[in-house]
């Protein structure tokens, strides 16, 4: 990867997209992001034989 590459990216998306577009494709971005971020913690969950939703709040106090 070249130095700079990522805000060369960034600059070209902003060029051909107007500002509504850019921030509608940063939002959607994020939210493939946190998807993905859960999915992960899921994946880690099944490796350790651990239950979605075990959460007890307290148990730690």
């Amino acid at each position: 990867m070249h130095p700079g590459s990522r805000l060369n990216a960034w600059a070209n998306a902003a060029e051909h997209h107007d500002e509504e577009q850019f921030a509608a494709l940063v939002r959607d971005l994020a939210i493939a992001l946190a998807i993905a971020l859960v999915n992960a913690f899921n994946r880690g969950n099944v490796i350790v034989r651990r239950p979605a939703g075990d959460h007890q709040p307290g148990r730690f106090a």
